[in-house]
Order: structure tokens, then sequence, then C-alpha cells
């Protein structure tokens, strides 16, 4: 501060220094002698004018001289008035004491000099405004301030009592209040709403003398509120944390800073800053990936001053609290109090969930077919209802009827989940069945309604269940309604369940059996049946022909009768089942027509009733040979000549043909190996014969192109030509007798005779293979009758120019044919054929003219065979 008084000071000095020069420049030092200075105000503001001043030597303090300052701050004593001279160097000493008694002094040397000039001296405050209190540094608009200032006396340092103190914040009167016995005065400030932002002044005057300050800031913002999140459960990634500023009447304030961060364990961490937005709004991601789990306290702060951002008043601060839980629940056990199950039942699961952290915050069963596709989602609880028996024990229940769900097994997997979403899957913990079907009962033995020979049969039964499984427990087996010892056998899927009776069953006796049994789901069942006792063989006899009858005939017609013990017998005539006249019943007559191979034929008539008891019959029947046409043995003579004999013979017999099928017949001993037969309507009771003969038979045309190379009779029996939809025949032929003959092994044909036209046609036939010996082939034929198989010779090549159709002879027969075949043709003469002695005349001719030939060459070269022989 500057002295307002420097001029007159300077002014006086110079006049005073002026007049000390001319005194002692005019005398020297000695009495009087004047002493001068001035006096100023001191820092607080008190005035020195009409203070006292005081002087006195040193070393005699009595004598002292006493004088006033002057309005211009001047005072002026002479030494010359004390009572005792003064010496040259003596020590004076300057006291200035104003109305309140404060006291401030200084030293002057005297000498010789004149007047002389002393120091300034400032009178000292004797009281201040020691201190200046808030209790809020940062205050919000609106808010209450209590301001404290404290007034004492700098002497004693007690405090001044009843002395009035005026408060000012800023540029805002505050108040004014009387100290009390200790000197302190206060007032209660409301900051304007109306007030700046920023550093105010908070000053304590006392008669605008004394005064202190100190300060405090008003804040931008009056209000923080947390935003989100709210206080939860977090296993990772990033946490939006937000807040909103607004001024005391709510509105938002824009562009301010905002500071975010967490404590943990007492330690605090920064997070981030960010200025709000025009709503007040203000976030920012934290990222607790990092950070270790448990419990977290996120903050957020509102201040100007960054030196204060920990120790920001809670008025400004909001938080919430985050716990971070990166640990799943833990699902201890799952179990059910039924786990095979049927409609109506009522079934409770019950689950062990615990969590270390965050608590469990759900527990879901998710019920499941084997194909892992869910059935059902159901949420268990922990709240002490739907079955639960205590809530917040940690057990979780689910209660409900399984009335909706198919048969069948499922699977539950348990999936708990924990506030801060960590889960926890059980999977399988628990399988549960659903039967609502009784076990079945299979393999009934003996069959219900069926006859047994056995006096002593083994009872049993298969008692089968797929889906809870059978209890053997349950399993009762009665015979003629009284209960048996059984014995049960484990098989797949159930038991085996038998009874062999201890004491024999009569004939004819009838069995009832029942078995009882249930499933593991409580669901029971019952199984009947019965059987008979047959411990009879039945009877059976042919009654024609006689044994021992000779016929010439293909067929005979055998006839008997048959006779059952208690069941109904079947009968068989040479393993061939056949029907009887009356069907069903236990006695009744058969007959039935049996083809005849030539030779001694052996029937037999065997009788088999339902119990598996059987007898038999049999007789000798002889066929002699006979003819194509039938009713001559042996060979026929026609008028022509020709002969025809059976060389081998094949019979098929067939129970019956339906149009929805195709039978194959197999033949031995003739070329024809197979015939394949379809046909237009069901045809029963088929006989076909095939007949292998030595040569054409008689009045049979020869076939018209090509070697016959053998002549086939197939006659069929309840079949005709216009029964057969097609019969491919498949047959062989001999190589040596295709080479033998020049024959075009892709030229041989099936062909078959009409008796009608009397003319043969070329069937349609195709090759199949070969082997060294033998070439297959088929051929489809619309019936059957007389067939021959023909080979057309080769078109090409030296045997088809050399050797006349006429010349050919068929082959001898296979060494399987009789003897008899060895001196008879395999094909006759024809009258239309050059006979042998042309054949030798053509000979002897060809013979003839090939020496010829030879000797005109010879005589040709004789010169050169001339010449040869002489030099040889």
């Amino acid at each position: 501060m500057a002295n307002p008084y420097g001029s007159v000071f300077a002014a006086v000095l110079i006049v005073s220094l002026c007049a000390s020069a001319v005194f002692i420049e005019c005398s020297s030092a000695g009495l009087p002698h004047t002493v001068n200075g001035y006096a100023f105000d001191n820092p607080d503001g008190t005035s020195a004018v009409g203070a006292t001043v005081k002087i006195y030597v040193s070393s005699r303090p009595a004598q002292t001289l006493t004088g006033t300052v002057s309005p211009d701050h001047a005072w002026t004593l002479n030494t010359g008035n004390f009572d005792t001279d003064w010496s040259d160097g003596d020590t004076l000493v300057i006291e200035l004491y104003n109305e309140y008694g404060d006291i401030n002094s200084t030293t002057l040397v005297l000498d010789r000099s004149g007047s002389q000039q002393a120091q300034n001296l400032t009178i000292p405050a004797s009281r201040i405004i020691s201190r200046v209190i808030v209790n809020d540094s940062a205050p919000n608009k609106g808010d209450v301030v209590k301001i404290l200032a404290r007034l004492i006396n700098t002497t004693s340092a007690s405090g001044h009592a009843d002395q009035n103190i005026s408060f000012y914040a800023g540029d805002a009167y505050a108040g004014l209040d009387e100290t009390n016995a200790t000197g302190w005065a206060e007032v209660d400030w409301t900051v304007p709403h109306n007030a700046t932002f920023g550093v105010k002044t908070v000053n304590a005057t006392h008669v605008n003398v004394y005064n202190n300050t100190t300060s405090l800031t008003v804040c931008h913002q009056s209000k923080i509120t947390w935003g989100s999140p709210n206080s939860g459960n977090y296993s990772s990634g990033s946490i939006t944390l937000s807040c909103e500023v607004t001024s005391v009447n709510l509105t938002p304030l824009d562009s301010y800073p905002v500071r975010f961060h967490y404590q943990n364990d007492g330690a605090t961490q920064y997070i981030g800053e960010v200025n709000t937005d025009f709503n007040g709004g203000a976030s920012v991601s934290w990222d607790i990936s990092g950070l270790a789990e448990g419990t977290y306290h996120p903050k957020c702060n509102i201040t100007d001053n960054v030196t204060s951002y920990y120790t920001i008043s809670p008025d400004y601060e909001d938080n919430t609290s985050i716990l971070i839980d990166r640990t799943s629940p833990v699902i201890s056990g799952t179990s059910a109090n039924e786990t095979v199950v049927r409609t109506g039942s009522a079934v409770m699961i019950t689950s062990n969930v615990s969590d270390v952290h965050s608590s469990v915050e759900s527990v879901y069963a998710y019920i499941q077919k084997p194909d892992e596709a869910n059935i059902a989602i159901a949420r268990l609880y922990d709240d002490g209802t739907n079955g639960d028996a205590i809530g917040g024990d940690g057990t979780y229940t689910l209660q409900g009827a399984v009335d909706g769900f198919a048969e069948g097994t499922y699977y539950i997997d348990m999936v708990a989940s924990d506030f801060a979403e960590n889960s926890a899957e059980s999977e399988n913990a628990l399988t549960i069945i659903k039967d609502d079907t009784p076990p079945a009962a299979a393999n009934k033995n003996p069959a219900n309604g069926s006859y047994v020979s056995e006096t002593k049969p083994t009872i049993s039964v298969d008692i089968l269940d797929t889906a809870s499984g059978v209890n053997p427990n349950t399993i009762d087996m009665k015979i003629g309604g009284a209960s048996v010892s059984k014995s049960i056998t484990a098989i797949s899927n159930g038991y085996h369940v038998s009874h062999t009776p201890v004491s024999e069953l009569a004939h004819g006796e009838s069995v009832s059996v029942n078995v009882s049994s249930g499933d593991n789901a409580a669901n029971n069942a019952s199984y009947n049946w019965s059987f008979k006792i047959d411990a009879l063989p039945p009877t059976i006899s042919i009654t024609s022909p006689d044994d021992g009858y000779s016929t010439s005939s293909q067929t005979i017609t055998i006839s008997g009768d048959v006779n059952g013990t208690d069941s109904v017998p079947t009968v068989a005539i040479n393993g061939v089942n056949i029907s009887l006249e009356s069907e069903g019943n236990e006695s009744s007559t058969y007959s039935v027509v049996v083809y005849l191979s030539t030779g001694l034929n052996s029937i037999t008539a065997a009788a088999t009733d339902e119990a598996g008891n059987t007898a038999t019959a049999s007789i000798s029947v002889t066929r002699s040979f006979s003819s194509v046409g039938g009713g001559v043995s042996g060979s026929e003579t026609t008028s022509s000549g020709e002969i025809s004999v059976v060389l081998a013979e094949s019979v098929n017999h067939i129970s019956k043909i339906s149009t929805d099928e195709v039978s194959v017949l197999k033949f031995d001993d003739v070329e024809i190996h197979e015939v394949e037969i379809q046909v237009s309507k069901d045809v029963e009771s088929i006989s076909i014969g095939i007949r292998k003969l030595s040569g054409k038979p008689p009045d049979v045309v020869k076939p018209a192109v090509g070697a016959s190379y053998t002549y086939i009779d197939i006659s069929a029996e309840n079949i005709t030509d216009e029964d057969v939809e097609s019969a491919v025949i498949t047959f062989s032929v001999p190589v040596a007798w295709i080479d033998e003959n020049g024959i075009d092994e892709d030229r041989v044909s099936l062909q078959r005779y009409n008796e009608t036209t009397q003319k043969w046609a070329k069937l349609s036939t195709q090759k199949l293979g070969r082997s060294k010996t033998l070439i297959n082939y088929s051929a489809v034929s619309p019936g059957f009758s007389v067939f021959a198989i023909v080979g057309e010779r080769e078109t090409s090549g030296t045997a088809a120019t050399q050797m006349p159709t006429a010349a050919i002879q068929p082959s001898a027969a296979p060494t399987a044919v009789p003897s008899l075949t060895a001196t008879v043709s395999a094909e006759p003469t024809s009258t239309s054929q050059p006979d042998s002695l042309s054949v030798e005349r053509a000979a002897v001719i060809g013979v003839l003219i090939s020496i010829l030939i030879i000797c005109l060459l010879l005589y040709r070269d004789r010169d050169k065979i001339r010449s040869f022989l002489k030099r040889s």
C-alpha cells in the first residue's frame, strides 16, 4: 500500500536537513536539541493522529518527555527539557501510544548535530480477526453456508466480546453478528441462485479496520444423480457407467466435466472423465475384463477443482455397487421322487444349486427325447412353493404331472445361471421313463389252440417290456387255474417263463394257461391261452389201386381213407400235400392223380395230425414203355416204316400256379433243363412231363429247314395252351454235334409242331452261353406239344459246299441213353434223298477226274521232270 504522506515527509525532511545544516554550520552540538519524526496508520487502518509520543534516555528511563502526533502525522520534542543533560552518544528511546494502548517504539543515538530525525513509527493493531471459517468450501447454488470469524486482542490473545463483525461473500453482503465471550461471530449465508460460478472471497470486517478473509467455490452444478448401472452382478466385458447433472431447479447442465472412478478394498482408481451432453448426461465405458472377482463401487462426481477430486463432498458424488463374478453356479445333485412314471403320476424334481458370489438367479430343467429335441423347458424354484420345502436353502424344485408326455425315455439337462449371467449345465442329470403300456407276451408255447403229442410238454412264454422293463417279482403262471412253479430267465427286454408238468397229461385233455405280470411303472397284464394233448397217431390206408398194380398209362388215381385220433390230419402222397374230400374233419377220404415213371413206382401216403403224430401206407405200381401216342409199349412202326422210342423221361408236379408268380420247373436226363411258366389264370394240380424221343414221331412231318438234333414231347395235365401266358424253355446242344455237322451255333432254334396245321413253327431262340461240351439256349413257346431242336448249317466255307444236306446223319445219343439207341437211326432216311449207290458213283467220278488232272500236269512239265531226274 502506498504511503499517503510520503510527499509531506519529504518536504519536512528537506527543511529539517537544511535547518540542520545551517545549525551545524552556525553552532556546535549542545542543548537544547530537538528530535522529530512521523507516526502513521497501521495496516488495519487505525489512525496515528493524536497518538502520544514519549521519549527518554535509555540510561535514565524515569526522566521522560511526551508529545502528540499532529494532523500531518509529525511530532517534535526538545531533549533540552530533560532534567539531566544528555551526552553525545546517549541512546534515546522513542515510544508511540494510541488510544487502545497499542505501543510501538524505536531508538535514536543522540549527537551534537542539532535537530535529529527519528525513523517513522507505525501504530500496531491491538486487535485482529484471527480466523474466517466456512463449513462448505464448494457449495451449490441455494445451499446454506455457515461463516464464522473470531476477533482477538493481539496482546492478550483473548477474544474481544460484544464487537460487531460484518460478513461478505464476494460482492454479496452475507450478514452481521456480534462476537460472543470468546470473540466468535457467525452468520448463515444462502448461496443466491443468481450467484456466478467460481471462487468467492469471504470477508469478515470489524469497524472497517480489522478484517480477514477465506474463500469458497460456487460449483457449476447443484445436483448429480447416478444413472446406470444399478447395483448388480457382472462377469466380463465392459459396463457403461452414466450419471445426470442438473441445477438445483433440475435444469440439465451441459458441457460440464464429470469424473468416474471406483473403489475396491479402500483403494480408489480413476476410470475416466467426460463432459455432460445437452441433457446433462455423462457416461463412460468401464472395462472390467482385467479386474479380479469381488465387490466394486463405481462413483461419479463433479468439481471445478481437480485437487479436490477425492475430497469432493458427498453432495456432489453418487455411486453404486458392482459385483464382478466369473464363477458359474454349482449343480451338486439332481433327483426325482419317481423315475419310472405313467399317466397320472406327479413327478417332483429337485436339484441342489449354489453360487459363491452373486447367488443363483434361475434353474431350468430341459426335458429331451433321445434325439435331443427339447420337449419342455420348466423352471425350478427355491421359494418354498410348488413342492419346494424351504425357500432359500439352495434346493430347487419342480413339481408337475406327465400326462401330456408320450411314452418313452426322457433325458433331463439342468441349467443354472447366476445374476452375473454365468451358467452351468448338468447334462443328462436325470432320466425319466414314461410307460403306460403293460408288458406283452410273445412266443407262447405250445401255441394257442394247438395240439401237442407230448404228455409232459414244456409250457413257456416270453414276457417283454421295452419301456420301463418287466418286474420279475410280479410274474405268476397258472395251469388249469392253479399257480405252478416256474423258471424265470432274463432275456433281451424281458424274461422267459417256463414250466414242465411233473405228472403226465392225458390224451385229449385241454390245458388252459394263465400268465400275469407287471412292469416297473406298475402297469399289469394277464395272458390266457390253451392247447390240447393228442398223444395217438392217425390212421391212413390206400384203397385203390392194389399193391403191385401194372399199367402203361402215364397217370394213375390213388384213393384212400384217413382218420385222426383227436386232431385233424393232413395227407401227402410221395411228399406232396393233397386236398381231402372233407376238409377240417378228423376222418376223411382222398383221391389224387399221380404221374408214373416208366418202370416200378413206389407210392407212399402219409398222414400227419396237428400234434405231429404220423402214419403211412405204401403200394408199388409198374408202368411199361409207351409210344408217343400212348397205348403201345416200346416202339411204334408206321406205314412208312418210321419208328419212335422214348429214350428218357422226366415229370414235374405242381400243386398251384398263380397269375402273380412265375413257376420254374427243373428236369433231369433230358435236353430240356428248365421250363419257366407264367399263366393267364390260376391253375392247380399241374403235371408237366418231358420225354426225349429216339426220332421223329410217327405221322409228324420233318422240319423243312436245318438238321434235327433231337425230338422232345412235352405233355401237360390240367393246363392248356390258353392257360399259358408264356413258357420259357431252356435247352442245350452238344458242341461235338455242332462241329461234326457244320452247324452255325448262332442258328440253332427250338421248333414246335402244330397238330392242327401239321406244320412246324420256329420259336424265338436266344443263345445263352457255352461250355467246353455244351451250348445253352432258351426259347419262348405259347404252349406244349412235340418240339424239335434244329440247327442250320454254315452258309460259307468248305463244310457248307462239300457236304450235301442229304448226307447228314444225326450223332449217336449221349452215353446216358439206353443201348437200344445204338442200333436205331435218330432220323429216318427220307424217300426224297439220293440212295447210297448214287453217292458212291459220285465219289468214283470225283477220283477219276482228280487223276486225269494230275496226269495232264505231269505231261505238260515232262521235260523239267526228266532234267530233274537226270540231275538226281
